[in-house]
């Protein structure tokens, strides 16, 4: 079998398995980048790669500098897929990339997190008189509400909300992983109304009926991801946020404010559907405004005579 016949079959099982059509993007390009740069060393085939040739690889990757860890990271994860998959399906007897190591990457805090007031400043940034504005106050509420991906978003079905019994139900999410996460009083409001009066308007604008819970303004269409990242920064730059501001923004913030008000991090892990505990952790940072009044509090040549 040919490396392209094993591409196809190998994004064939990514589909099976309900990855996300980024994650196939990523995995089959990436696995496409590891094939070409065998060719290029007269290794004519997947199936003749040595561990070496692995360390070879990696080794390579690290010397080019416009690669960062996190990309280097994303790359070699999609080669251990690959070859999980050959392994998995007798087309390779062992797998020379189970032990691959992967980089070590530097904790990244979460920056620019809104503040309580900003949020609810970009979620009052909707003009709730009309359809559009309607629509996005209930995206941004759910959102911020249930700490929310934008694929969660995206994929959210009619029939996977229930606002009488206060649950959001997310299926096949990241990591195919399913989910029952609440919905707030306050949120239900907004997605009641926008459920109930607007999204009526946006099916009979559609000639493709859909079962998406979220419909796009203009022609009643599922609404899409591009779409989602602009709306969240004309809206930002409404509600005057001197923030960047993207839609992951909103999941951010949620955790932080969770936590800063004293919720039990093993809970937000849950909502936020984190596998590790260190994670969530990452929420768990102060900011330098609070520590700068911490400081000129307790600090002996800072407190006040």
């Amino acid at each position: 079998m040919n490396d392209d016949k094993l591409l196809e079959e190998f994004e064939s099982y990514l589909k099976a398995l309900n990855r996300s059509p980024k994650t196939i993007r990523s995995y089959v390009c990436n696995s496409v980048r590891f094939i070409t740069w065998l060719h290029a060393r007269d290794i004519e085939s997947v199936l003749n790669v040595s561990w070496q040739d692995f360390q070879r690889y990696q080794r390579w990757l690290a010397k080019q500098n416009q690669y960062s860890p996190a990309s280097i990271d994303i790359y070699l994860r999609a080669v251990r897929a690959l070859f999980k998959y050959l392994e998995n399906h007798n087309i390779l007897h062992g797998n020379p990339a189970e032990v691959l190591p992967l980089p070590k990457l530097p904790k990244v805090l979460p920056r620019n997190v809104l503040t309580e007031r900003e949020v609810e400043d970009l979620l009052n940034a909707p003009d709730r008189q009309t359809d559009e504005g309607m629509l996005y106050k209930a995206i941004f509420a759910l959102a911020y509400n249930s700490g929310l991906r934008i694929s969660d978003v995206l994929n959210i079905k009619v029939n996977d909300i229930d606002t009488a019994g206060g649950r959001l139900f997310i299926r096949q999410g990241k990591g195919s992983k399913d989910a029952v996460l609440p919905i707030g009083d306050n949120c239900k409001l907004w997605i009641r109304a926008y459920r109930d009066i607007v999204r009526p308007k946006l099916v009979a604008k559609s000639k493709k009926p859909s079962d998406r819970f979220f419909l796009g303004a203009m022609r009643g269409n599922p609404i899409n991801e591009h779409v989602l990242q602009r709306k969240i920064k004309e809206y930002a730059l409404k509600a005057g946020i001197k923030k960047p501001v993207r839609f992951h923004s909103l999941r951010h913030a949620f955790a932080t404010h969770l936590l800063n008000n004293d919720a039990d991090i093993l809970h937000v892990k849950d909502m936020l559907r984190h596998e590790r505990l260190e994670t969530t952790q990452r929420y768990t940072h102060v900011t330098i405004s609070d520590l700068k009044k911490e400081h000129r509090r307790y600090h002996p040549r800072e407190r006040d005579e």
